[in-house]
């Protein structure tokens, strides 16, 4: 065979060869599909943060970041799809999807079914959502009086008066006020006042307040708003002045009033009616005094001996006597004893002196049925 001849053979091998393997589809490497794998649904804030249940919660309409991850795939060849029986996603045909919560209280439960075209997984989340709690209205500020001030007190003559001015700073969307002052230590506060629909209340009271109990006072105001009591705002103290500080000079030379009503009942050292353990026997009291020519009205009053304000201060009565009745109350035997009572007439538009009595109350008990 000729050279010429071995080169065209060997031309024609290598042609037919080419030819052979140009089909690629007959010789393409497949790469094995794995199913997919899901270890997990991660939830965070809208913002990246993670939750993590329980110590994290959702509320109604809050918005979340789900993620599902997977475990040794791309997720470029799979696909997603997000189910949840309540709330709502932007989307839901993603690895990373945004969802948001109902707008009612309850369990949620969210589902995520990844596929790689041949096999699926699928992973679920249950998520409770709350209502979210009220945010409770603003503190009310407090103006005046400031941290520790000194306030008006009235006159041993009883003739002037208490006067304290309270004010606070509005607060938006109040309706009302409620203003609460009270003598550390006492029973019942002074003032207790929750239908206040300014930011100033005016305190005045005839009386005046014992040197002993003149610190240690206290007041504080809060706001309704929406129907709902804001907190209290801050407690501030104050304390009054002493008695007679600002009382006006007596007149040098007064108009003569009549002469002081007599006291009748009861007599000094006289013990009146005690109640029963929890207030279950009405306390009855009789006080009597003669009538006075010309006067058109008596002014009663009766106080402890410790007492801070009067058990009975009635300046309208027209009769020379009263009855006053304890119903549920009592007296402890710390203050049965060295009580006062004093009456004075109204005559012709002056009042006279006072007419000072004294009694003593029995033991707490003494005639209540076994």
């Amino acid at each position: 065979m000729s050279p010429r001849n071995v080169i065209i053979l060997t031309s024609a091998v290598l042609i037919a060869l080419c030819c052979g393997c140009s089909d690629e589809s007959n010789n393409k490497i497949t790469q094995p599909n794995h199913p997919p794998s899901i270890s997990g649904i991660d939830p965070a804030r809208s913002d990246g943060v993670p939750i993590f249940f329980p110590l994290d919660t959702v509320i109604t309409g809050q918005e979340l970041l789900l993620t599902c991850e997977i475990d040794g795939a791309d997720s470029d060849d799979l696909t997603f799809f997000w189910q949840a029986d309540a709330g709502e996603f932007r989307r839901n045909d993603s690895m990373c999807v945004y969802w948001t919560a109902p707008d009612t209280a309850g369990c949620v439960h969210i589902t995520v079914t990844v596929s790689n075209g041949l096999e699926t997984a699928s992973d679920s989340l249950t998520i409770t959502v709350f209502e979210p709690q009220p945010v409770p209205p603003p503190a009310v500020g407090l103006i005046a009086p400031v941290e520790n001030a000194v306030m008006d007190n009235g006159c041993y003559s009883q003739t002037d008066y208490i006067t304290w001015d309270f004010t606070w700073r509005p607060v938006p969307g109040a309706t009302r006020y409620h203003l609460h002052v009270w003598h550390v230590g006492s029973i019942y506060p002074v003032v207790d006042n929750e239908d206040l629909y300014d930011t100033s209340y005016l305190y005045n009271h005839i009386g005046y307040i014992a040197a002993g109990n003149a610190t240690d006072w206290r007041w504080r105001v809060r706001a309704l708003i929406n129907g709902q009591w804001s907190e209290w705002s801050e407690e501030r103290s104050f304390s009054a002045e002493p008695p007679n500080t600002d009382c006006a000079e007596p007149d040098p030379d007064p108009d003569p009033a009549p002469s002081p009503v007599t006291l009748l009942e009861p007599t000094p050292g006289q013990v009146l009616d005690n109640s029963c353990y929890g207030g279950a026997d009405p306390m009855e009291w009789y006080f009597r005094w003669t009538p006075v020519e010309g006067a058109t009205q008596y002014h009663l009053h009766v106080m402890g001996r410790t007492a801070i304000y009067p058990l009975v201060d009635n300046a309208y009565l027209t009769q020379a006597e009263y009855h006053w009745n304890g119903t549920g109350g009592y007296i402890v035997d710390g203050n049965r004893l060295g009580w006062t009572w004093k009456v004075r007439a109204l005559v012709d538009g002056v009042w006279t002196d006072w007419a000072v009595g004294s009694f003593d109350v029995e033991p707490l008990g003494t005639d209540c049925r076994p």
